[in-house]
């Protein structure tokens, strides 16, 4: 393929992202029950940033999103906002860690890996971070979310601050110029915070 994908596919897995409603566990079953062909050469990699970002549907509140990795490049912690997720492994090994803010501070979980055609739930407000192993093949994931993803809480370890990230933006540290960023807060904020204050609190 040419980078290509199935309309069809994608329509049918947007229809059955839309009857959920609380739990991510149907995201990761309409996920795993994708045929595995045909999705991997629409990946995008970027060698600037952990992965490249290819959003392939995006309407009625839900986002169906491609990333080919940079192998040993992790991303961010991050959420995705007040939307459910759900990852698909596609190609390659991904490592995984959950975060968590614990007493102000930001409290890494065990780590794991997973392999092709394995799939993760993503809860509203939970903290994770990602990384393609090296191999003979690069990391490609499927990633599907329901619900809006901004403001989406990126956190920068490097200097204990919260970007709060637009729509689009991907789960690393952004320069402070770039017009993704909406804004920044010393400390480790969930992004149910700026949902709460609305755009003007953001």
């Amino acid at each position: 393929m040419d980078g290509a994908v199935n309309d069809v596919l994608l329509a049918e897995l947007a229809e059955q992202a839309r009857q959920v409603v609380r739990c991510p566990l149907p995201l990761t079953t309409a996920l795993g029950q994708l045929p595995a062909t045909g999705w991997v050469d629409a990946a995008r990699f970027d060698p600037q940033h952990p992965y490249g970002r290819r959003t392939l549907w995006h309407a009625d509140g839900v986002e169906v999103m491609i990333a080919g990795w940079s192998p040993g490049r992790p991303c961010a912690p991050h959420d995705h906002g007040a939307a459910l997720g759900a990852v698909r492994v596609l190609q390659g090994r991904a490592v995984h860690r959950q975060w968590h803010r614990l007493a102000g501070r930001l409290v890494p979980g065990r780590s794991e890996v997973y392999g092709t055609a394995e799939v993760l739930a993503c809860p509203r407000g939970y903290v994770h971070q990602m990384c393609g192993s090296h191999g003979p093949s690069p990391l490609v994931t499927l990633h599907l979310y329901v619900g809006p993803t901004s403001p989406m809480a990126v956190y920068d370890r490097a200097h204990t601050r919260t970007q709060w990230i637009d729509a689009g933006g991907g789960a690393w540290v952004h320069a402070s110029d770039d017009a993704r960023v909406l804004a920044v807060e010393r400390g480790w904020m969930p992004s149910s915070l700026a949902i709460e204050r609305g755009p003007s609190g953001v």
